[in-house]
């Protein structure tokens, strides 16, 4: 033992050698029967016996439809991997429901039951197996689920649709054994996927209301793909500026890559914007665009267009542009505004790395956030004019404070505004620019109506950005007599970013607006669908436990004061109300009660 041999190893016969196999992105799920030690000593032959017949029937296609592969089965476990992040967890819930079956008539002691492990990664996939770190860590992720549980990675979390696929709950940072970092991991709630409160019905509103869709790509060529994402932030880009036009932000319509059908589904729009780019020859490309009536599926434009990526960004007339203006004006029947002077970068290699850092920043995990902080480092050494670029670059900054991820909040914060300025240099109507410099203003102690006012001028000439009516919502909420307005901004917000991947943030402004309100019973719902999706996010924690309470949920609001004070043990009321001061003194006196009551120390 712990010597190398100098025999060589013999060569397996080649009918037996397994193919190298190819490398791809998959879900993988590990599914592991509880406590199967004991199971088996206490009666091996009819544990044995379930346990196969419940395979057996995995393997005769119960996992089929979802497009599952059965890689192996263990004596207490199964491997399986599906295309993507919606199918697993569809499966999870089916192999749950599943086991039971083969329960009927045992006792509570004698029970088959499964905790489920979900991850997606790049893996390398043979015919008679699967390798790779990504498989591994979907089995140490199974160790964090309860019988009859699923526990999935922050990747698996952030592919799933809010209000169509299974929601979930945040645990945390978990550490794992043999892992040195912790890893974000959330429970699935195996329960059908409820309706998010605020969200719109495709009725509300006047104007009509678009999401568009990341455009599908050519199998197999990585460029059409890239291009697909340009033109459709591109098109989001422009219809932002049709008047008559309500367009869902790209931050929630990214989340839905290849899955058009699915997002139509969620009834978030009245219209859906669809596309499919091919190869066509050397360097060029065939667009196809359309519009479908959420309501009705049938498509009302559409159009097909050849092109090539230059063409694409400067040429005389910017494909999107032209989209823009004919679907404001076949679903508004009103004449379209100006096309922009130009697109937010002129190089497809750099558009698309910004594309990439959007996603990747407003992921729950460090190393992508640093990630997305360097592309957009770079971008701008390479773009130093380009005022899109210096907005993301500062909400990075802005994202830092929010999850605690900086050593000096001032630091970022500086460095935030800074970036800010000089993007409204570059463009003084740039809509997340000017909202984000609005709010770092109200942070550092500008008068609220001052900040109200410059915001109402932000979200008037730029409806369609969601940041715009959220911090206007938030600085409403400290002026009396201006409650209404600001449940109303917030709302607003929710509408235009609906599957926004800082929802949490959303959520928390809204719970405090509601409950400023005296919607409490709605307050509480948001601030719960905070805490659920970011269970760090204290802000989220502070309007738990405040809604809660004055809902007459008493017992919530004191397990949230506890979870709170655990972050925050030196936490006090008299300390809240003195970062709160600027509120009205009866909303001010109400909430510090309602954190009295649930054991916030005075």
């Amino acid at each position: 033992m712990g010597r190398t041999s100098s025999v060589a190893m013999p060569t397996l016969p080649t009918t037996v050698r397994e193919a190298p196999g190819v490398r791809t992105r998959r879900a993988i799920v590990v599914v592991d029967l509880v406590e199967s030690v004991r199971l088996m000593h206490e009666d091996e032959d009819g544990v044995v016996s379930r346990w196969i017949a419940f395979t057996s029937e995995l393997r005769a296609g119960a996992m089929t439809r979802h497009g599952g592969r059965i890689v192996k089965s263990l004596g207490d476990g199964v491997l399986i991997t599906f295309p993507g992040a919606a199918e697993a967890t569809r499966a999870a819930g089916q192999l749950h429901r599943m086991i039971g079956r083969f329960n009927r008539g045992a006792d509570s002691d004698s029970r088959l039951e499964l905790r489920i492990g979900i991850h997606i990664a790049e893996i390398l996939e043979t015919e008679f197996d699967i390798y790779g770190a990504g498989v591994n860590l979907a089995a140490r992720v199974a160790t964090l689920a309860r019988p009859r549980q699923t526990v999935v990675t922050a990747d698996i979390h952030d592919e799933l649709l809010p209000g169509l696929d299974l929601p979930t709950e945040d645990m945390g940072e978990c550490f794992l054994k043999h892992l040195s970092e912790p890893v974000r991991a959330y429970r699935l709630l195996h329960r059908h996927p409820s309706a998010r409160p605020g969200r719109p019905g495709p009725s509300e509103g006047i104007r009509p209301c678009v999401a568009v869709c990341p455009f599908d790509g050519d199998a197999g060529h990585a460029e059409a793909s890239l291009l697909g994402g340009v033109l459709a932030h591109e098109l989001v880009m422009d219809l932002a500026n049709e008047p008559a036009v309500r367009v869902i932000a790209p931050l929630s319509t990214m989340r839905a890559a290849g899955r058009a059908r699915d997002l139509a589904s969620t009834r978030i729009a009245t219209h859906l914007v669809r596309g499919k780019v091919m190869r066509h020859g050397g360097q060029g490309y065939v667009v196809t665009v359309e519009v479908v009536d959420a309501r009705s599926a049938e498509v009302v434009w559409q159009r097909t267009q050849a092109t090539t990526a230059t063409a694409a960004l400067h040429g005389p007339t910017r494909p999107s542009g032209e989209w823009a203006r004919e679907i404001a004006a076949s679903i508004c029947f009103v004449q379209p505004s100006a096309l922009r002077a130009a697109p937010v970068l002129p190089q497809m290699p750099s558009y698309a790395l910004l594309l990439v850092a959007i996603v990747q920043m407003h992921r729950l995990s460090r190393p992508m956030f640093d990630q997305a902080c360097s592309a957009l480092d770079h971008l701008i050494d390479r773009h130093p004019s380009a005022a899109e670029l210096r907005a993301w670059r500062a909400k990075c900054f802005m994202l830092q404070i929010l999850q605690n991820w900086t050593d000096s909040p001032e630091r970022s914060a500086e460095r935030a505004y800074d970036q800010i300025r000089r993007a409204v240099d570059i463009e003084p109507t740039h809509a997340m620019a000017s909202a984000l410099k609005s709010h770092l203003q109200l942070l550092m102690g500008e008068d609220p109506g001052v900040v109200a006012s410059d915001l109402r001028a932000v979200t008037s000439r730029q409806p369609n950005e969601p940041l715009g009516w959220l911090f206007l919502g938030n600085a409403l909420s400290g002026l009396e007599g201006h409650e209404a307005e600001s449940a109303t901004a917030c709302e607003q917000a929710l509408a235009l970013s609906p599957l926004d991947p800082l929802r949490y943030f959303f959520d928390t402004f809204a719970a405090a607006a509601f409950g400023a309100l005296g919607r409490h019973e709605l307050a509480f719902r948001h601030a719960q669908r905070s805490v659920r999706d970011n269970a760090s996010h204290l802000a989220g924690l502070l309007q738990l436990i405040i809604a809660a309470g004055r809902a007459g949920r008493p017992g919530t609001a004191r397990r949230a004061a506890r979870r709170y004070l655990h972050f925050r043990p030196r936490a006090t009321v008299s300390r809240y109300r003195e970062l709160n001061a600027q509120l009205p003194d009866a909303c001010l006196d109400a909430e510090a009660a309602a954190l009295l009551a649930a054991g916030i120390p005075a």
